[in-house]
């Protein structure tokens, strides 16, 4: 069909730019690669059902009592997200962090070790304890503002590109459990669980935290920790 497009073009060819008479662009045996992609439909493809396996540490935030807080102060809540977004994007940028995702007001992180990731989060935390925020939310969670959870795993996961936006997505059970163990974590802490809390223990004084347990090893959703 290309081919006979192109024949048939000729006859109007003193009208019409001489790009469109050159053949070196196209595949007339397949798809169309317009000059300049950078790859071709296959690769697309190949790019699209390839996954790699890697070691990162994953980590999910969450705003405590949002849907509460988005009923009452709609207004303030708009105000507040824009300086928690702020906060999050900052402190991601300055601690190595890669944006995976946003989901409502939560965000999915990943880093390339936990003590990046550990860094990240107890700067956000200690942040978003000096902040003044606006209007009422400065008085939500007993005059604390708002307050954030956060869920750290380091581990294996499967890293996905896609191949459109060309950013990355991470699945897997490493994942599954950080975005789970964000659910135990108390407002304003980070949960971790115990092999990523080994990680991170030698630099934990350092970053003028304490690493305390939770309790009794407990199973959430089918996954120990």
């Amino acid at each position: 069909a290309l081919e006979t497009l192109l024949n048939n073009l000729h006859e109007y060819r003193p009208y019409l730019p001489e790009a469109l008479f050159t053949t070196d662009h196209l595949h007339l045996s397949g798809a169309v690669q317009a000059p300049g992609c950078l790859h071709s439909p296959k690769d697309e493809i190949d790019l699209m059902i390839g996954t790699e396996e890697v070691e990162v540490a994953i980590l999910f935030t969450d705003i405590v009592s949002s849907t509460y807080s988005w009923e009452l102060f709609p207004n303030g809540m708009r105000m507040a997200l824009k300086i928690h977004n702020d906060i999050m994007r900052q402190q991601a940028s300055l601690c190595c962090g890669y944006e995976v995702k946003t989901i409502g007001d939560a965000f999915m992180l990943a880093f390339e070790g936990a003590v990046h990731a550990c860094r990240f989060g107890i700067n956000v935390q200690d942040i978003f304890s000096r902040t003044s925020w606006p209007g009422p939310i400065a008085d939500l969670n007993n005059g604390s503002g708002l307050l954030i959870r956060i869920g750290l795993v380091y581990g294996n996961c499967r890293r996905e590109t896609n191949p459109t936006t060309r950013r990355h997505d991470y699945l897997g059970q490493c994942v599954n459990k950080a975005a789970r163990i964000e659910g135990c974590c108390l407002p304003g802490c980070i949960a971790l669980d115990s092999e990523t809390a080994k990680l991170v223990s030698p630099v934990v004084a350092e970053l003028s935290a304490i690493l305390s347990p939770l309790g009794e090893p407990r199973e959430v959703k089918g996954i120990a920790y």
